[in-house]
């Protein structure tokens, strides 16, 4: 290893990071306008809870999941229930809207995700899923890609309009949780329980950067070609190996 080229990479801000993460996680929001007037959606079946609520981006439906097994779709707007989805075995713990309101998914405790299409409430493929991570589920920001965390904690990003898979990253750890895109639909990010948070190019599959934040608020950034930068402290809790020694990052 060539520790020299550590000290070669300049070094970004936290501030600069922050920046970054933050765009990703409000690169899907759209505000929401609720109706004139109130409507009263009662739920329907014999659920005796509702796991998740979701409304599309346009506000003009909702979808709701939980212990009946089933993901109802209502209309907004005239409190009219549109779809009832029946196709999972155990209780809905997830639903969600695609960006352009084409498409619902739903994930469940019988280990499968399945998306329908909204209009004829019929289902156009399901997966393997991780009911564990219940946040390893998003869609890309313009709609084309569904990215889910599979029973095997990779994760995999599904190509909906041409129906077939499109990559599949590499997780770090049992849960790959939360998913999210980047605005621009070029890099996927990605939390794993080893408290690592890595940000992956859409189209190569590579690990870009990784960002560890300490309980301290110190930080740290690194790439897998060795360079690095961090907070101010942020390489105190750090060292590095070579061969079978370990060396802080103090060292020369």
């Amino acid at each position: 290893m060539n520790i020299r080229k550590f000290a070669s990479w300049k070094p970004v801000t936290r501030c600069t990071l922050i920046i970054i993460l933050a765009s990703v996680m409000f690169a899907c929001s759209v505000p929401f306008v609720p109706p004139e007037e109130s409507v009263e959606i009662v739920p329907q079946g014999d659920s005796s809870w509702v796991n998740s609520i979701a409304i599309s981006y346009d506000g003009k439906f909702l979808a709701y999941g939980g212990g009946d097994n089933a993901v109802r779709l209502w209309d907004i707007e005239t409190g009219k229930l549109l779809q009832t989805l029946e196709e999972h075995s155990d209780p809905v713990s997830l639903v969600m809207f695609s960006p352009d309101g084409e498409f619902i998914v739903s994930g469940s405790n019988d280990n499968t995700i399945i998306l329908w299409d909204r209009k004829s409430g019929k289902p156009t493929q399901t997966f393997d899923w991780n009911s564990d991570c219940v946040n390893s589920t998003t869609f890309s920001p313009d709609g084309r890609f569904i990215a889910y965390g599979g029973e095997d904690n990779n994760i995999y990003l599904w190509d909906i309009k041409k129906r077939r898979p499109f990559q599949t990253f590499r997780s770090h750890s049992e849960c790959a949780n939360p998913i999210a895109f980047s605005s621009d639909n070029k890099f996927v990010i990605h939390g794993d329980t080893d408290g690592i948070v890595r940000i992956l190019d859409l189209n190569t599959d590579e690990t870009i950067i990784s960002l560890i934040v300490f309980e301290d608020d110190e930080w740290i950034a690194y790439t897998p070609k060795g360079y690095y930068a961090c907070s101010e402290k942020g390489d105190e809790q750090i060292a590095f190996k070579v061969k079978d020694s370990l060396y802080d990052a103090g060292w020369g």
